[in-house]
């Protein structure tokens, strides 16, 4: 994508599969207009705050990051230690795992059936881990009397506070069964 502004098209590829009530419910919460009951409309109205100012891309691309790491997950949250040789050891089992870092969250892409590291943030204040993977949905054809398979991608985010060690495990709910 270019640094002028998007399409419609550009657009309605970075909105996703996200329901359009979690881009509107953001929009809300940053006071710009949201109303809109289809994915063309919230497309158009985002592209209207693009254009205007309003919005900038990076703001909006940032805001997908995160529903894609919120939106519709379960959350498990614990405590670990977070002691100055706690946080070590944490360091040095992803570098032991050969864990690539990275500088900026992304969106996760092309899941595939083993679980893929999309990226790993490593900072004094915090470590953010995203994984993808893909599980298959089992449907039952009524018609055929048959089954029918679905890939379905999978997100998982890991979230370490160190300065007071809380934990965040954020996933979508299992399918039937992973790939």
């Amino acid at each position: 994508m270019t640094s002028s502004t998007p399409s419609s098209e550009e657009i309605q590829k970075l909105l996703g599969i996200y329901s359009i009530d979690s881009v509107r419910n953001w929009l809300r919460r940053c006071d710009l207009h949201h109303t809109a009951t289809s994915r063309n409309e919230l497309a158009e109205r985002i592209l209207g705050h693009l254009k205007n100012g309003k919005l900038t891309l990076e703001g909006f691309e940032a805001a997908m990051i995160g529903i894609e790491e919120a939106s519709s997950k379960r959350t498990f949250l614990f405590r670990i230690p977070h002691g100055p040789a706690d946080l070590a050891r944490i360091d040095k089992q992803l570098s032991d795992l050969k864990v690539p870092l990275s500088h900026q969250r992304i969106r996760a892409s092309n899941p595939v059936p083993v679980p893929k590291v999309v990226y790993a943030i490593n900072t004094p204040e915090e470590l953010r881990i995203k994984w993808t993977e893909q599980h298959k949905r089992v449907i039952a054809v009524r018609k055929t009397r048959s089954w029918d398979e679905k890939n379905i991608p999978k997100i998982i985010v890991l979230i370490v506070n160190k300065a007071t060690g809380v934990v965040q495990l954020r996933c979508d709910s299992p399918e039937d069964e992973p790939r």
